[in-house]
């Protein structure tokens, strides 16, 4: 799947526009209200679901949160402050942006949306996304340095190297950011992109908006993917690995003792397992829209309101999922 050609197609919405803009649908309405009546049960179905999901990830992301920060065993661990800063962030966009977000595509294309809002809304859910996404990418490589480095991995313990990890997400999303909300030399802003009823970075045809929607969005949750799949292969080689060595000690013990710590190893491995899997879910999630708009075609969700949200609603649910 040709990143480029996605990210194009997701971009390129002005056909989108000028065809919903001439669609008798539209240009015939005499009353804001009616096209509410016309789509009032699919719509409002998609957006209970995205709102009675994100309720949901609140209180599942918020039990983590609290039993990762007080739970001893838990607490003990090398990354607990970095899973409780995932959690966390996984709760403020259960309970801002996403919500936000939906009643936003639900309202916008039919009560109107202030043009100049779309900077401080659109860099508000950005800045969350971003942030949380880059915090998953931090965990993963700090489970990843204590897999292939553990001889250095003491440096990476400390108080300030955690502090440190915790705070790079936000600086990073911070400088994507800058030059949208700052609309430093007009290059790139943010902007109302109809019909998904998004604000997102624009103009959605620039290269530095691509940029910055890649660096931000599909690079980190693709990094992410990549370093537990770099865990679990390694985790795995080693659960064989003392597995073989426990067989020999037991063939030469006499009574079938052995100190193998292959249970230690197996858990282990389950755990990288589980992490892949939310990893694989987050990438899933965030490809579905562009992977969607690069196979039907344009006219099928000009004309389709409802197909266009219910596009978006993986990742909509994505800090919903995540904690399962």
């Amino acid at each position: 799947m040709d990143y480029f050609n996605i990210t194009s197609k997701l971009l390129q919405y002005s056909y989108i526009i000028n065809h919903l803009n001439n669609s008798p649908r539209y240009s015939n309405l005499s009353r804001p209200v009616e096209p509410h009546v016309y789509y009032h049960k699919s719509v409002l179905f998609w957006l209970s679901i995205v709102l009675s999901g994100n309720f949901f990830g609140i209180l599942a992301n918020s039990v983590i949160a609290v039993t990762t920060l007080t739970y001893k065993p838990i607490r003990t661990c090398s990354s607990s402050s970095l899973i409780a800063h995932c959690a966390i962030l996984d709760i403020i966009r259960s309970t801002f942006a996403y919500p936000g977000a939906s009643l936003l595509g639900y309202l916008t294309p039919f009560y109107g949306f202030p043009v100049g809002g779309c900077r401080y809304f659109g860099g508000m859910i950005s800045l969350i996304n971003y942030t949380t996404n880059w915090a998953y990418c931090c965990l993963a490589g700090h489970r990843l340095c204590a897999t292939i480095l553990p001889h250095h991995y003491r440096f990476l313990i400390r108080t300030r190297s955690l502090i440190s990890i915790n705070l790079l997400p936000w600086i990073i999303s911070i400088i994507l950011l800058a030059l949208p909300f700052f609309e430093a030399g007009s290059m790139v802003k943010f902007v109302l992109t109809a019909p998904w009823s998004s604000c997102q970075v624009g103009p959605l045809d620039a290269a530095a908006a691509m940029a910055i929607l890649g660096l931000g969005t599909y690079f980190p949750c693709a990094l992410c993917v990549g370093c537990y799949v770099t865990i679990l292969i390694q985790a795995k080689m080693t659960a064989l690995r003392c597995h073989s060595i426990g067989i020999a000690v037991n063939l030469i013990n006499t009574d079938n003792i052995s100190s193998s710590p292959q249970p230690i190893h197996q858990r282990r491995y389950e755990m990288c397992r589980m992490l892949f899997g939310s990893s694989l879910w987050t990438l899933a999630s965030t490809l579905f829209l562009p992977a969607a708009l690069s196979w039907f075609p344009d006219p099928f969700f000009a004309d389709n309101y409802p197909a266009q949200i219910f596009m978006r609603l993986p990742q909509y649910l994505a800090s919903a999922f995540n904690p399962v």
